[in-house]
């Protein structure tokens, strides 16, 4: 097993001995837990991010007309703010009670997208 080292400055150094033997003994839970895992799917994160990603773009592909130009909120595949601002968006998602939508602007099928430096 590899080795960790945390710097404790001077000024909570007293604090931190009083309860070192508890931190350290869940530090070294946590290490145990991760050196089981083998990857992220083990974890059951990359299935529910990538069916997420997965449930956001199949929204994006079918509704990309419709909302050209506009910006969206979405909350899985479900639309739940549209506005020609970001805040807009953010706003109507808010009113719906979801407190973290995806954003974005939708951009059309023959819109040229730049950038610039």
């Amino acid at each position: 097993m590899g080795q960790i080292t945390i710097e404790i400055p001077q000024s909570v150094k007293q604090d931190y001995q009083i309860n070192s033997e508890v931190f350290l003994e869940e530090l070294e839970n946590l290490v145990r837990k991760f050196n089981q895992v083998d990857n992220a799917t083990d974890l059951g994160l990359a299935n529910d991010d990538e069916q997420i990603r997965a449930e956001r773009m199949n929204w994006l592909r079918e509704n990309r007309e419709k909302y050209a130009g506009q910006y969206v909120a979405i909350d899985g595949n479900r639309l739940v703010g549209v506005g020609k601002t970001i805040r807009e968006a953010h706003e109507q998602a808010k009113e719906n009670d979801i407190k973290n939508p995806f954003l974005i602007r939708v951009s059309g099928e023959n819109e040229i997208l730049s950038g610039g430096l």
